[in-house]
C-alpha cells in the first residue's frame, strides 16, 4: 500500500506542475501564438566603451532565447522584437580604506545599464521599455582590465536574467 500512495502521489504532483503551464526551459510562452523573435544588435552608447561587451551581450542574449525557448531567431519582424543600447558601464570605488598613505579604494565596482525596447506583436499590452541594470564588486588589489574580464560575463548573465524573466516568464 505504501508503494501505491508514493506512485499517486508522485502522479499527482506531476499532473499538477503539467496543468499549470510549467515548462522545463523556465518560459511561459504560447508557442502556438509565438514562434519567432528578432533580437537587434545593442550598441554600447555609454561614455565609457569596453570594445566587447555590445557583441558578447547580444550574442548571449540571443543565445538565451534559441536555447530556452521554441521560437525561431528571425532577421526582421517577428513576433516579439528586441531592440536597445548599452547605456551605462562605470568602474568605480566602492570602499574606501583609510591608509598611511591616504584613502584607497578596498573594492572597485563594474555597473552596466542596457535600455531595453520589446515589442510583442501578440500582446502589445506586453511591450515595454525599461533600463535593466547589475553590478558586482571586487578586490581592488586586480588589475582593472582583469576584474573587468572577470566580472562583465557574470554580469551579463544576471542582466539577461533579468530581461528573459520579463519577455518569457510573466513574472
Amino acid at each position: 500500500m505504501n508503494t501505491f500512495a508514493s506512485i499517486l502521489c508522485i502522479t499527482l504532483v506531476l499532473g499538477l506542475v503539467q496543468s499549470c503551464g510549467y515548462t522545463h526551459t523556465g518560459s511561459s510562452l504560447d508557442y502556438e501564438k509565438y514562434k519567432s523573435i528578432y533580437i537587434a544588435n545593442f550598441p554600447n552608447n555609454s561614455p565609457l566603451v569596453n570594445p566587447n561587451l555590445s557583441q558578447d551581450f547580444t550574442l548571449a542574449l540571443q543565445d538565451r532565447f534559441t536555447q530556452r525557448t521554441r521560437m525561431q531567431m528571425v532577421e526582421s519582424q517577428a513576433d516579439i522584437n528586441l531592440e536597445g543600447e548599452i547605456t551605462g558601464y562605470t568602474f568605480t570605488p566602492v570602499s574606501v580604506l583609510a591608509t598611511s598613505t591616504g584613502d584607497n579604494a578596498s573594492q572597485n565596482r563594474l555597473s552596466i545599464t542596457i535600455m531595453v525596447h520589446c515589442e510583442n506583436k501578440k500582446e502589445p499590452e506586453k511591450s515595454f521599455d525599461k533600463s535593466f541594470t547589475d553590478f558586482a564588486d571586487i578586490s581592488s588589489e586586480i588589475a582593472i582590465e582583469t576584474a573587468q574580464d572577470i566580472l562583465m560575463d557574470e554580469i551579463i548573465k544576471r542582466l539577461i536574467d533579468q530581461i528573459y524573466n520579463a519577455i518569457a516568464a510573466d513574472w
